[in-house]
């Protein structure tokens, strides 16, 4: 805080997680259809399944008096990084009804993600009955679900890297919005409060997936899947409370909120 009027934050929290993992599915392959489960844990290969989670969360606060009013900027930064490896072998066996060899798959899964998000707002400090508030929004929001299954044992010129299932899936939403509230105590116990909030965003998925058990059966051949999804408008907010006493607060609200949508992975229909 260099000067009264002036203070600044700065926050940084990391998180390393490695752990066991978990089978796919656990069952005793005695045959093309799924064996019966037993309470201890089988693995039909070797593998070492870990989970890995990496976490980086960032933040920067500065609050600054103007005098008519307080501004605050809040800024905020995060990256994650999370894989992790199961045994695939037996669920893959059994839901291709035992076409596929009883081999060794490996089912690796990564997912990097990272978002930007920055606030301003100006808010009244004044000690009369109006308050009020009123700053931006913006957000934008970057991740990648890829998944890989695979073994040489199912190679062929078609699929030559021995994909059963590979899937590379980037996604990303940017919002934006302005907003506005204030309120009003017409007395000691009644208050007026009112906000509006406009919004916009928009998403877009593309899906990218081929193998034995995909549409597609290389990356040669496996086109994009564009999925988009945008929208905007209007959120508003209105609420009257009374405050007969400081152990009672009765209050009546009307608000409408939103969150954004997403765009769900299509698995595509080769032709």
């Amino acid at each position: 805080q260099p000067i009264d009027d002036l203070s600044v934050l700065f926050t940084a929290v990391t998180q390393h997680m490695a752990l066991g993992g978990y089978d796919l599915l656990d069952s005793t392959p005695t045959g093309a259809n799924p064996g019966p489960v037993y309470d201890a844990h089988y693995e039909a290969f070797p593998f070492r399944e870990g989970i890995h989670d990496d976490v980086h969360i960032y933040g920067l606060d500065i609050n600054a008096t103007l005098g008519f009013a307080d501004l605050t900027s809040a800024t905020s930064y995060f990256d994650r990084l999370g894989w992790q490896t199961q045994d695939a072998s037996a669920s893959i066996y059994w839901s291709n009804h035992g076409s596929t060899p009883l081999v060794a798959v490996p089912y690796s899964e990564v997912d990097p993600s990272r978002q930007f998000t920055q606030e301003f707002r100006l808010t009244s400090h004044d000690t009369g009955p109006l308050h009020w508030v009123g700053g931006a929004f913006y957000s934008s929001l970057h991740s990648v679900w890829q998944e890989e299954s695979s073994n040489p044992a199912v190679a062929s010129a078609a699929t030559p890297d021995g994909s059963y299932f590979t899937s590379y899936n980037p996604y990303k939403v940017t919002q934006t919005a302005v907003f506005g509230d204030g309120s009003y105590k017409f007395d000691n116990n009644w208050k007026l409060s009112a906000g509006v909030r406009w919004y916009t965003y928009k998403s877009q998925q593309d899906e990218f997936s081929w193998g034995v058990d995909a549409p597609y059966a290389s990356p040669a051949v496996a086109p994009t899947l564009i999925t988009k999804a945008s929208n905007k408008g209007f959120n508003p907010r209105v609420n009257l409370s009374y405050e007969p006493n400081k152990d009672l607060n009765l209050y009546a609200t009307i608000s409408k909120g939103f969150r954004p949508g997403g765009a769900n992975q299509i698995l595509d229909t080769a032709p």
